[in-house]
């Protein structure tokens, strides 16, 4: 009997990359209040360039349900664009949240315990783009939701926008000098260690406490 697992090792990059906007109750009103291409174009200064790139717009699932007409995730959506090396998205995508914080596009989200619904146990840096879903193997739901008494399901759409470029250079997305980003990291009241070798960089958060709480196969 033979087996296929979903393991980083078994999977190779796409070169259709997903630009995840979330918006929610934390996101600032001047961020949430942005059309995609005001969107995008605030984007450019954590994404060079990603204003000027071809692009397909689709609705994320929350979007496309309604509620007396009106979305229950409105503002939030996918857009998708072509990566010109899929291999550099890993390294990419870990200098986002550094642009962003260097760009002045970030802002504190509560991270709220599992065990006592609405007791905050900490706060994460976030910003106008969810980067995870650059990691790689990592599956986006696009189905139809399922939904209960007074709410419908709008159908799935595409929109294509065509510009001169048609793929997105991640190459100029680095990393701010060492210094940079302890400053950062320093006015955000993160710990930060950033290291880099033949691999790509890693970036790694030395804010774990014995009152973290820790998800387990078995709870």
């Amino acid at each position: 009997l033979k087996a296929a697992g979903r393991f980083k090792e078994n999977v190779r990059p796409s070169s259709w990359q997903l630009l995840d906007r979330d918006v929610d109750a934390h996101t600032p009103v001047h961020f949430a209040a942005l059309s995609i291409k005001e969107w995008l174009a605030k984007l450019s200064a954590i994404v060079p360039g990603v204003d000027r790139t071809s692009y397909v717009v689709t609705p994320s699932a929350s979007s496309r349900v309604l509620r007396d007409g009106e979305p229950v995730g409105s503002g939030n959506g996918h857009v998708w664009v072509r990566a010109e090396n899929p291999d550099d998205i890993e390294r990419a995508r870990s200098t986002i949240l550094l642009r962003a914080m260097q760009a002045e596009m970030s802002w504190s989200k509560p991270r709220y315990s599992k065990l006592e619904p609405g007791t905050v146990v900490g706060q994460s840096p976030t910003t106008i783009i969810d980067p995870s879903v650059w990691t790689t193997g990592r599956l986006v739901f696009v189905g139809q939701p399922s939904v209960g008494d007074g709410l419908t399901v709008l159908p799935v759409s595409a929109e294509v926008h065509r510009h001169d470029s048609t793929v997105l250079d991640t190459s100029a997305m680095v990393l701010p000098d060492r210094k940079t980003v302890t400053e950062l990291a320093k006015k955000a009241g993160v710990s930060w260690n950033v290291t880099s070798d033949g691999e790509g960089v890693r970036i790694t958060a030395d804010d774990l406490t014995l009152e973290a709480e820790i998800e387990t196969k078995d709870h």
